[in-house]
């Protein structure tokens, strides 16, 4: 059995009349189409966290970057010079 929360929260009347609107177009409650935003920012929030987290893994020092950038360069020279 699907247990639920009740819990009250307080908008700006323009976004709850906007909101509204969105649940009777969809022919769904305030409540199922809350739940669903909040599902949806919450997967976002985690797709956000993992591509930060791999970012910052990947993120190179002041002194890796200078290596890499020296490999580049010798990349580049080595490209011209069999060309």
């Amino acid at each position: 059995m699907l247990t639920t929360t009740k819990t009250a929260i307080s908008l700006p009347p323009d976004l709850l009349r906007r909101f509204d609107s969105l649940a009777n177009a969809r022919s769904s409650s305030r409540s199922a189409l809350v739940a669903e935003a909040m599902e949806a920012l919450l997967k976002r929030h985690a797709a956000d966290e993992i591509t930060r987290s791999y970012n910052d893994a990947c993120d190179l020092d002041a002194a890796e970057k200078a290596v890499v950038q020296q490999m580049r360069s010798t990349q580049r020279r080595h490209a011209k010079d069999t060309w």
